[in-house]
Order: structure tokens, then C-alpha cells, then sequence
């Protein structure tokens, strides 16, 4: 109940960028690596955070510039924390 509580929260009062941040360092924190391409993958976190593909794939290379990221090989790699807003 209470991670229900949590994501409907989250989709109401956060941005696309700051939900995006929370799901990878939750997944890092995690050590959980994806197997799939990146196109499946940018669309399958864009549906956990109630967003697009493309625009989800646009904040991705936006941190992947900004050396905040790493994506190579099917693998996202947190390099550094990335800023609480973009």
C-alpha cells in the first residue's frame, strides 16, 4: 500500500527528470544490470516512470553528455550523481 502511495505521489509532484533519477540510482544502488537493447530499455523505464520513449531517451543522452552516465554494451553505469534538477 504504502509503494502505491509512493508512486502515485511521485507521478503527481515530480518531473519526468527527477523521477528518470530516482529510478537509476534506485537501480544502481541495486547493482541490477539490463540485458535488453537500449531502445527497449529507455522504453521500458519510460513506462515505470509514466513518461515517453523519446523523451526518456533524450534526458538519457542529455546525462550521457554531461558525464553523468555511461551506456555501453546494453548497460547504463552511473559515473557520478547526477544534479536534483536538469
Amino acid at each position: 500500500m504504502r509503494a502505491t502511495t509512493e508512486s502515485v505521489k511521485s507521478l503527481a509532484l515530480s518531473d519526468v527528470y527527477g523521477r528518470l533519477v530516482r529510478l537509476v540510482m534506485t537501480l544502481a544502488s541495486r547493482e541490477t544490470a539490463c540485458s535488453s537493447s537500449r531502445k527497449a530499455y529507455a522504453a521500458d523505464i519510460a513506462e515505470r516512470v509514466g513518461a515517453s520513449r523519446d523523451m526518456i531517451s533524450r534526458l538519457l543522452k542529455d546525462l550521457v553528455a554531461g558525464g553523468y552516465l555511461a551506456i555501453k554494451e546494453k548497460t547504463i553505469t552511473v559515473l557520478k550523481k547526477p544534479p536534483s534538477g536538469w
